[in-house]
């Protein structure tokens, strides 16, 4: 299944340093999709008003929107430290049957972060 990427925002290209939040979007052969976003987790979790970020998935839900062919997606949401104190925000879910394009804005971050979408790196994305 070939998917092209559609911003539901526009890319700031540059030759600035990227932000400490990276997306990465993958679609394994199984017809599903990973969206994986690494982040800082101290600003994450007072943004969220959280001690952990294991039980966060429905907080994080309020600032996240992916659609495909502008149909809105609910992904399984998983949040969870990472050893370097970082934090996974981790949405996942089956892709719909014929789906052409995707889009995807995650609220929680303000500044400029990077995608990828399989191996490939779409640029830098504008934090909302």
């Amino acid at each position: 299944m070939l998917l092209r990427l559609l911003l539901a925002a526009g890319m700031a290209a540059g030759a600035h340093e990227i932000g400490t939040t990276k997306a990465a979007m993958r679609f394994p052969a199984d017809g599903t999709y990973v969206l994986a976003i690494e982040t800082d987790a101290a600003p994450l979790m007072e943004k969220l008003g959280a001690r952990e970020l294991t039980h966060c998935g429905e907080a994080i839900r309020g600032r996240v929107a992916l659609a495909f062919d502008g149909q809105t997606a609910l992904p399984a949401i998983e949040c969870r430290m990472l050893a370097d104190g970082g934090a996974l925000v981790a949405l996942t879910g089956p892709v719909p049957s014929g789906a052409k394009a995707f889009t995807f804005r995650f609220g929680w971050v303000f500044t400029t972060y990077s995608l990828q979408v399989g191996g490939a790196r779409y640029g830098w994305r504008a934090g909302n």
